[in-house]
């Protein structure tokens, strides 16, 4: 939403603009896929404990950064 308001003030062509995002959100996302795939065979069986560390982990910060 914000980017195309950005769009509308500076006058860019829309067209370019959706094509370069769409094609960067479908390799972004086809790599995403691709490589969730390859890595979750490794870490098949620690898959929930890695996402619970890095849950915590962001919890962490958000906390410290409040407190300070």
């Amino acid at each position: 939403l914000a980017v195309g308001v950005s769009f509308a003030f500076l006058s860019v062509s829309i067209i370019p603009s959706i094509t370069i995002i769409g094609i960067t959100t479908f390799v972004f996302s086809f790599l995403a896929v691709f490589l969730g795939k390859k890595l979750g065979q490794y870490v098949q069986n620690y898959a929930e404990i890695i996402g619970g560390i890095i849950l915590i982990g962001i919890g962490i910060k958000i906390l410290f950064e409040h407190l300070m």
